[in-house]
């Protein structure tokens, strides 16, 4: 579900940057005070209410009403926030949309201005406190943290106001203009809070906080067209790009520019009426390569452009189909397997028919609740000589499903797996597309996705699947397939490989050649190898241990089925002394363990970017497709390498790169650390990080010092852990790990093994009601679980939000006779609690329900 709602209360569009807020609130009318939160004494008052206040106090800046904490005294027409108890509580904002295309886009700066008027104690502690922060949320709902620069789980926010009983008090309005603030990147909301907190019970008959006139302003970043590239297309085949900017001030007025050249077909539609960003759209009738310039001007005249090279091929000529189908009747899904709504419909619309992913005959897929499902092809045999090949995946399909930008709902996605020595293959995903891009016009194109096969694959799978996420916002069109085909092209003969890795005397080593085109299945020769490496005929793999070092000039030849072939010098290094001792940057399943959600895998998702792109294969602690370490326990892997060597090594140095998201919290969870053993000896941890360190959130490179090899040791391994400690906050990415190298070093020490803490398990607060319903007795218990409870505050109110009964005790369980302030018992119906925990420095506030049947 989302974790926050947005509310879009705007004053106007921002004509020139820096000029009009892009929110204001004055808090005069009602639908705008209806969108602030308020806990605690915070409200809205009338002017009227504090007539007996000085003037100074009573002439709001912006007419009639503003935000008080406090409580008016309809006898006195003053104001004070003493109730006898300490009292503290947020007023918040309504949550600001931050995007691309919407009033606050990434990369801006955002500046706070306000008036206030404040009262409190005078006294050299810290009471009486009154703050204003802007709160900054991604799409996972998580907080950005100023101080640690990382995103996190508990609410926090960046501090532009702080007063307390130690400044002096105005006691007149004011204005307090805050310092540009830089919007972190991933940002998808910002909302505006002010917190008052008395501390405690004494020294609160004062004024208290007014504040009015509110505003947000955004100081923009410069105008630049965001989208890196356009896809490449086919002749014939359905094309669609969204072309995006940010900064400037919106909105975007778009053009191509002069040197501009499209390909027959294709047409730059610019944004209609709802829409924020153009397309480059249709079904090109030419190949070849097209220069595209895109010129955006800003309603300040402000102008970016940026060029483009637009690659169409030609169809080509298709080698071999190997699986189709046209849904063009009912029995054409028999063989499929259809869950969820997946089923045959035909839509007049399209004017063809097709599996659809809708609810039958309502033409959505809402059902009141979020919703999934899959359609999965019959099995496909994979013929020898498709094996190792990148084959295609052409669809002619359609789609509509909700547009919002902040998060990830309503995915489709294209996916595939393999049948390799009698098991199948997890899902991999080829093609994918969310809430957070808009969906294209609903008609029928004609989508292809490639897709490598491996070469042990003896048969393959293609899934189709939905999800809706939440319940919310599915009444849109769905999924529509009317045709499928798996398919070869051909193209010439090409050996791939650019170049070939160098190696050590006395190392293995091993690495395959690729090559694309003609018909395979292939044949490899390879002239001039250093002694002790061969190629393999079939697969092209070079492999062996090296017996002569020097540079060598391999003439590699592949030859196709039919008699075709083509040749390519490469250099091969091979260098005289071996220094490394274990490098293994494929993860492959003979050289590691991997125990819980430890995988190896090609591809990584945060965000759009798959952090494994360009590096292969890479190994993950995490679960794909959530992408990130919830699984409702405590989790904790190992990432094992097998015993490795150690020749004559007296020194060894360890390196690796990752990349990490955790919890920031100020506690020994989400513990990453890298330990190694020699021989069988104990494992001593050289590297660890948990929950206190911040994420780096970056590919991250870190190598050892020099470790002395114990006397007498001929063999290493070396490991990787992760260890959540316990169930809690769990939603964050995990850990990436690549290129672990261990290699020889000229010095070092005996290694001094880091400590792995045990912290204590963490308890979430929870308040329990028993009974609820009350039947039979008179007595409710209310009892707080989680934390070491000093007071307890419960608070009872019925409907209509009339207190009718409260009461207080010392520890952790408070009893309740069912009976109103006036000692009577409470009639039947449904009450609602709000119970105010004191405990380890905190104030903590849950509300619910308690019913009474007797």
């Amino acid at each position: 579900m989302r974790g926050f709602l947005y509310v879009a209360i705007w004053s106007l569009a921002v004509f020139l940057a820096g000029a009009s807020p892009v929110a204001r609130w004055t808090f005069e009318s009602e639908a705008e005070r209806a969108s602030w939160d308020l806990e605690s004494l915070w409200r809205f008052v009338e002017s009227r209410e504090l007539a007996n206040e000085p003037p100074a106090v009573r002439t709001f800046p912006s007419a009639s009403w503003a935000a008080y904490f406090g409580i008016p005294n309809p006898s006195t027409k003053t104001g004070s926030y003493n109730t006898g108890w300490r009292e503290a509580g947020w007023l918040r904002s309504p949550s600001l949309e931050v995007g691309v295309g919407k009033p606050i886009n990434p990369g801006d700066r955002l500046r706070l201005e306000f008036q206030y008027c404040r009262e409190v104690e005078s006294y050299a502690g810290k009471y009486d406190i009154t703050a204003c922060y802007l709160f900054f949320r991604d799409d996972q709902g998580h907080y950005w943290n100023p101080e640690t620069q990382v995103w996190q789980h508990q609410e926090v926010g960046v501090c532009l106001l702080y007063l307390d009983s130690s400044t002096k008090s105005e006691k007149k309005w004011v204005t307090f203009k805050s310092q540009e603030i830089q919007i972190p990147a991933y940002t998808r909301s910002v909302q505006v809070g002010f917190h008052f907190d008395t501390v405690d019970e004494h020294n609160n008959d004062f004024l208290g906080w007014l504040i009015d006139n509110v505003e947000l302003y955004r100081i923009p970043a410069p105008l630049s067209i965001t989208t890196e590239n356009l896809p490449e297309g086919r002749v014939h085949w359905g094309y669609w790009v969204r072309i995006e900017a940010t900064g400037g001030v919106p909105p975007y007025t778009w053009t191509l520019g002069a040197a501009s050249k499209l390909p027959k077909g294709l047409v730059f539609r610019r944004p209609g009426t709802d829409e924020d960003f153009p397309t480059l759209e249709g079904f090109p009738e030419e190949s070849g390569s097209f220069p595209v310039e895109v010129v955006v001007t800003d309603r300040a005249g402000n102008t970016a452009r940026k060029s483009y090279t637009l690659v169409v091929y030609d169809t080509g000529e298709v080698a071999r189909i190997y699986w189709w189908r046209i849904f063009s009747e009912p029995r054409s899904l028999d063989d499929c397997a259809p869950s969820g709504l997946w089923h045959w419909a035909e839509i007049r619309e399209l004017g063809a028919a097709g599996a659809y992913y809708a609810v039958q005959g309502q033409g959505n897929y809402d059902t009141g609740g979020r919703n999934s499902g899959g359609l999965t092809l019959p099995e496909i045999l994979i013929p020898e000589e498709a094996r190792g090949q990148r084959l295609w995946l052409a669809f002619a399909h359609t789609w509509e499903v909700e547009y919002f930008p902040q998060g990830s709902y309503d995915r489709l996605s294209v996916q595939v797996a393999y049948l390799s020595g009698g098991s199948w293959s997890d899902w991999e995903t080829v093609w994918s597309q969310d809430s957070r891009q808009p969906s294209p016009p609903f008609r029928l194109a004609v989508w292809e996705v490639p897709f490598d096969v491996p070469r042990d694959a003896e048969k393959l799978r293609v899934r189709f699947f939905f999800d809706t996420v939440d319940a919310l916002n599915n009444r849109y069109k769905g999924w529509f397939i009317h045709e499928v085909r798996v398919l070869r092209y051909r193209g010439p003969l090409t050996i791939t490989t650019p170049s070939l890795p160098s190696g050590e005397l006395g190392l293995f080593y091993s690495y395959e050649m690729a090559a694309e085109g003609g018909l395979p299945p292939y044949q490899w020769i390879a002239e001039g190898l250093p002694s002790g490496l061969s190629i393999d005929r079939n697969t092209g793999r070079i492999q062996g241990i090296p017996g002569a070092a020097g540079t060598f000039t391999v003439r590699i030849t592949v030859s196709d089925a039919r008699g075709t072939s083509v040749a390519k010098n490469f250099s091969l290094f091979i260098s005289p002394e071996r220094v490394t001792l274990f490098d293994d940057a494929e993860f492959s399943p003979d050289r590691w363990t991997f125990e819980d959600l430890w995988i190896a895998t090609a591809e990584v998702r945060y965000g759009n970017a798959n952090l494994a792109q360009g590096r292969g294969t890479v190994a993950y602690y995490g679960r794909p497709g959530p992408w990130n370490y919830e699984v409702g326990v405590r989790t904790r892997g190992a990432l094992t390498s097998v015993p490795f060597t150690l020749g004559d090594a007296r020194y060894v140095s360890v390196s690796f790169e990752y990349w990490r998201e955790v919890e920031a919290y100020d506690g020994a969870y989400d513990q990453t650390y890298v330990q190694i053993r020699f021989g069988s000896g104990d494992w001593q941890t050289i590297w660890y990080k948990d929950s206190r360190n911040p994420s780096e959130k970056a590919w991250t490179s870190w190598a050892s010092t020099g470790i002395a090899v114990p006397a007498g040791a001929t063999t290493m391994q070396i490991r990787f852990v992760f260890d959540s400690v316990d169930r809690y906050n769990n939603r964050y990415l995990g850990w990436v790990v690549d290129k672990v190298r261990v290699r020889k070093a000229s010095a070092g020490a005996a290694v001094s093994g880091l400590t792995v803490p045990e912290p204590a398990p963490r308890e979430e607060l929870r308040v329990l009601v028993f009974p609820n319903p009350v039947r039979d007795v008179h007595t409710a218990v209310f009892a707080v679980r989680g934390l070491a409870v000093e007071r307890m505050r419960v608070e009872i109110y019925d409907l209509s939000g009339r207190l009718v009964w409260e009461g207080e005790a010392l520890g952790n369980e408070l009893l309740w006779h069912t009976e109103d302030l006036s000692r009577l018992p409470l009639a039947n119906g449904v009450y609602l609690y709000r119970v105010v925990v004191e405990a380890e420095e905190k104030r903590e506030v849950v509300q619910g329900k308690v019913v009474i049947l007797r």
